[in-house]
């Protein structure tokens, strides 16, 4: 199986190197699911997933309310046109071919580490864990900490081998 997190294709430039040019869905092959960690538009980029036929199996955060922060991925997929879409709760799993999906927590990337002023406005996410043919790797895109939790504490509780991550923390007084 093969399992793209959060495609981001865009078009090569002049400031590419020759031998690294950027991949665009016909360099990728056969494509089983696509995993989305959050709504932000370099993790959700809705001009690279429309590059991806209609069947594509799509796993999203679930998103109970839209809000500014938080885009519900699973309605504007399914407004594209995408058939296959499915919000997945953290600690569930999926079988795609001969992988294993596990959606898991996304803490941090919030507009303040502290409790905010609407206290249930957060962006919603989810982290994601790929295992099969006998390795697994986490993809931990844009998380840290925050005021409901901690990415260090979900990482004690899966057993990985290769870890993905731009770990980041925000210090900002709540808005």
């Amino acid at each position: 199986g093969a399992v793209l997190i959060d495609p981001y294709f865009r078009p090569a430039s002049q400031f590419d190197l020759p031998g690294y040019q950027p991949m665009q869905p016909r360099d990728l092959g056969r494509v089983d699911a696509v995993c989305i960690t959050h709504s932000h538009g370099d993790h959700f980029h809705l001009g690279s997933l429309l590059q991806l036929p209609p069947e594509t199996r799509f796993f999203v955060p679930p998103v109970d309310r839209e809000s500014l922060f938080s885009t519900d991925c699973a309605l504007r997929l399914r407004q594209l046109g995408f058939r296959n879409v499915e919000a997945l709760p953290w600690w569930a799993e999926r079988q795609v071919g001969d992988l294993t999906v596990r959606a898991l927590p996304f803490y941090g990337e919030q507009p303040t580490d502290q409790q905010g002023v609407h206290p249930g406005l957060r962006n919603i996410g989810s982290t994601w864990l790929v295992r099969g043919n006998g390795s697994s790797a986490a993809f931990f895109a844009d998380t840290g900490r925050d005021v409901s939790g901690d990415m260090e504490d979900v990482c004690a509780k899966v057993e990985v081998e290769r870890l993905f991550c731009g770990v980041r923390g925000f210090k900002l007084k709540p808005i």
